[in-house]
């Protein structure tokens, strides 16, 4: 098989490369990687085949087969919905694999000022919705998902990946005026929908630099309890970040010290919300207020 349309990335320094026998299937994996398009070329790069198995079909009713740059099949889907989802994890776990130098916390993170807000939580937490609230209403982007944290400087990298909201969620965004522009695509594993957001209809200009850790808010959404906000010791905070990192064993005497220079100077807060909005207000005063 031939695969004659490529693309090259630089994701957070990782070079990916992408091949197609499909211009279409190429030109649709691009819009899931904004800004992270290299040209040149990047050098030595991280390759994925896909191929467009059905050349007469449309791109949303054909089936794909992905493989790594070697041949290896790592997937068949049937549909295009499938396949964004499935690529998208492929690539951003090899690039986390890649970057495990770096601290690697499950949170959503945004500055302004210099001054980065983050906020850790597990899955379904709401920090995706919290994000994209933030970027709206005028804050830069850092992460939705996943935050990293230099070990020299104890600061927050910029990782602007595409920010997905699953669909049990997807609801909430009304409050925030987001739902329009976003595509929609669906999880193989279990069949729930994606939204995928591009920052730039955001905001024209949505990703931060890196900076340095202010605020830190651990959010928790749940539609049945009112709004409350509650300071935690930086001790605690420490604790909870170790909680929800994805790389602290991988090196936990380093990490531990990162950990404490990153919670320096910070203050802390358990956030529980009914809204989205309540949040977002909460989050601003006290960030913008200090």
């Amino acid at each position: 098989m031939e695969y004659p349309f490529c693309e090259y990335y630089r994701i957070a320094g990782v070079a990916i490369r992408v091949k197609s026998n499909s211009e279409q299937t190429i030109q649709r994996i691009r819009t899931v990687f904004p800004g992270y398009l290299s040209v040149p070329p990047c050098p030595h790069p991280i390759t994925y085949l896909v191929e467009r198995s059905n050349g007469k079909g449309t791109f949303q009713n054909s089936s794909y087969l992905l493989r790594d740059g070697r041949g290896k099949l790592y997937c068949e889907t049937v549909g295009a919905v499938d396949l964004i989802p499935c690529l998208e994890r492929l690539v951003l776990f090899r690039v986390l694999e890649e970057l495990k130098h770096l601290f690697q916390i499950h949170a959503g993170a945004v500055e302004r000022g210099g001054k980065a807000v983050l906020l850790p939580a597990p899955a379904g937490s709401g920090k995706t919705l919290l994000v994209l609230g933030l970027v709206k209403s005028g804050f830069k982007f850092l992460s939705d998902d996943v935050a990293l944290v230099d070990m020299e400087k104890a600061s927050l990298q910029p990782f602007p990946v595409s920010p997905v909201v699953k669909g049990y969620a997807f609801s909430l965004l009304r409050e925030l005026d987001l739902s329009i522009g976003a595509d929609i695509y669906r999880n193989p594993l279990d069949g729930e929908k994606l939204y995928y957001f591009n920052l730039t209809d955001i905001s024209p200009d949505p990703v931060g630099l890196p900076s340095s850790v202010r605020f830190i808010f651990f959010p928790h959404h749940d539609p049945a309890v009112e709004s409350c906000l509650r300071p935690v010791s930086r001790a605690e905070a420490a604790a909870r970040i170790i909680e929800n990192s994805l790389n602290f064993d991988t090196s936990a005497d380093c990490f531990l010290d990162l950990v404490t220079r990153l919670v320096a100077g910070t203050d802390c807060f358990d956030l529980r919300f009914k809204q989205i909005g309540e949040a977002l207000r909460i989050i601003a005063e006290v960030s913008l207020g200090s």
